[in-house]
């Protein structure tokens, strides 16, 4: 767990820095949180790296469907607990678009 924190926080510093926009509407960052301790802890971590590189990041406290349905229409940008092959149904609306970008 602390290879992984160090690393997002190496990979934060790097191009975070650097990929900032300085237009107001890119400061705010609208994160899901669905209530599961593990996801509060990784979003805890990522909105604490992004305040310190200036941004204001928001946790909404939502259902999974809810917040699946919020990235869909552009209301979140970030949820970081994606379970799969669990979420399957949730995700796969989300990921035919182009708005979406899953990480691993």
């Amino acid at each position: 767990m602390k290879r992984l924190l160090i690393s997002a926080a190496l990979a934060f510093s790097l191009i975070g820095g650097a990929a900032k926009a300085d237009d107001a509407a890119c400061q705010k960052v609208h994160f899901a949180d669905v209530g599961w301790t593990d996801i509060q802890v990784t979003t805890g971590v990522a909105q604490v790296l992004l305040e310190a590189l200036g941004y204001e990041p928001e946790v909404n406290t939502l259902a999974v469907p809810v917040t699946y349905a919020s990235l869909k229409s552009k209301d979140l940008d970030v949820f970081l607990g994606n379970w799969m092959p669990s979420m399957t149904a949730d995700v796969t609306p989300i990921s035919r678009t182009s708005r979406s970008s899953r990480l691993r």
